[in-house]
C-alpha cells in the first residue's frame, strides 16, 4: 500500500518541474507526520489504529481488527506501529524514507530545515517501532551514503581527507558490523526467539521453493507456504521479503526484483 501510494504521488507530481525535489519534501512530510503518530502511541501506550477504531466506528473484519489493534509490547517495551498494520511495517517504511531525506538535506539547500527533521524522524520512528531489521537498515544506509560520496566525488580534499580518517572508518564500520551481528542474533530471549522463527520460515519453505525453483507458486501463497501463524489475529504471517519473493515468483521473480 505505502509502495503503491509513492508510485501516485510520483505520477501526480510529474507534470510539475523539478519533480525528484517535489517528491523527496513530500516524504520528508510524510515521515514527520508519522513520528508524530508514534510519539502519540508511545505517549499514551496505544496504537493508533485502536485509538482511531475505539472513537470513530468503522465496520471492518474481526480478524484484521485484532491485528490492529492488538497490543505489540515485547519485553516490556511498548511498540509503537504509526498508521501502519504492524510495527515492523513502520521500521521498515522508516528505513526506506531515512536515505531519501538524507540526500535531500545533503543536496537539496531549500529543503535543509524540513530534511533533517525528516532524518532524525525516520530513526525515531525506526527505534520506536522495535524493528531490528528497521535498525540494521539505517546503519548500513549511512555507511553506503558515506562510500557514494566518497567514490562519486572528484575533489582531492574530500579523497585526501577519507586516506587520513580511514582507521576511524575502519573502526566505525567494525562497530557497525558488531552491532548489526547483535540485533540480528537478538538482543533478548524474545528477540533470539523471533530469529529462531525467521529460520523455522526458511525450513519449512524451502521444500516448496525446490518443488518451484524458477517461477513459483503465484503471488499471495508464500504466508502458507513458509509462514506461521502470527500472535495477532491469527493468521499466517512471514517476515522475510526474500523468501516470501522466492516462493511466490522464484528465482525469476527475485531476479527482476534486485534488478528494478
Amino acid at each position: 500500500m505505502w509502495g503503491g501510494s509513492l508510485f501516485f504521488i510520483a505520477v501526480s507530481l510529474g507534470v510539475y518541474q523539478n519533480t525528484l525535489e517535489r517528491v523527496s519534501k513530500t516524504i520528508c512530510y510524510c515521515s514527520v507526520l508519522i513520528v508524530l503518530i508514534c510519539l502519540f502511541e508511545a505517549l499514551y501506550r496505544q496504537s493508533f489504529p485502536a485509538f482511531i477504531l475505539s472513537n470513530f466506528p468503522i465496520k471492518l473484519d474481526g480478524q484484521f481488527i485484532s491485528m490492529l489493534t492488538t497490543d505489540k509490547t515485547r519485553d516490556f517495551t511498548f511498540r509503537s506501529q504509526g498508521v501502519f498494520s504492524h510495527p515492523i511495517v513502520l521500521g521498515e517504511v522508516s528505513a526506506a524514507m531515512f536515505p531519501v531525506a538524507l540526500n535531500t538535506f545533503f543536496n537539496m539547500r531549500n529543503n535543509r530545515i524540513i530534511s533533517l527533521i525528516a532524518v532524525i524522524s525516520c530513526i525515531i520512528a525506526a527505534i520506536l517501532s522495535g524493528s531490528r531489521s528497521a535498525q540494521i537498515a539505517l546503519i548500513c544506509s549511512v555507511i553506503c551514503y558515506i562510500f557514494l560520496i566518497i567514490i562519486s566525488s572528484r575533489s582531492r580534499v574530500v579523497w585526501a581527507t577519507s586516506m587520513i580518517l580511514l582507521p576511524i572508518i575502519l573502526l566505525v564500520v567494525f562497530y557497525a558490523y558488531n552491532s548489526i551481528s547483535e540485533l540480528a542474533a537478538g538482543r533478548s530471549s524474545t528477540e533470539q526467539q523471533s530469529s529462531a522463527m525467521r529460520d523455522l520460515m526458511w525450513e519449512r519453505g524451502w521444500s516448496a521453493i525446490i518443488s518451484s525453483p524458477l517461477i513459483g507458486h503465484g503471488g499471495g501463497n508464500s504466508a502458507e507456504l513458509g509462514g506461521i501463524v502470527a500472535r495477532y489475529g491469527g493468521t499466517y504471517t512471514i517476515d522475510d521479503y526474500y523468501l516470501s519473493a522466492l516462493l511466490d515468483a522464484g528465482i525469476i521473480g527475485l531476479t527482476f526484483f534486485f534488478l528494478f
